[in-house]
């Protein structure tokens, strides 16, 4: 007799202040949050680059919390265990070379 157990699904939410319209998708508990970056980078055209020597960087935000644990699983973000979605905001900085 095999056991199957069903991966919890959520949704997800990311805005950025310069986008139009927020990134949406789909994901498991236990994606992190370096994933969720990855794809709000992605979904928004963005990439972290030294131009004229200064350093762009982009950091997410649960709430007013900056997440800096980018191997902090996003389930671990849930207020309760019934909790179906989860929002973000990606926040864009420029560190002066």
């Amino acid at each position: 007799m095999t056991t199957e157990t069903q991966t919890r699904i959520i949704e997800v939410k990311i805005t950025y202040p310069s986008a139009h319209h927020p990134a949406e998708g789909r994901f498991s508990l236990e994606t992190t949050v370096g994933q969720i970056k990855k794809f709000a980078l992605d979904e928004f055209h963005l990439k972290e680059e030294t131009v004229d020597g200064n350093q762009i960087v982009f950091f997410l935000f649960h709430g007013k919390e900056k997440l800096e644990n980018m191997n902090e699983e996003i389930g671990t973000l849930l207020k309760n265990p019934h909790q179906g979605d989860l929002e973000f905001r990606l926040a864009k900085e420029v560190i002066a070379g």
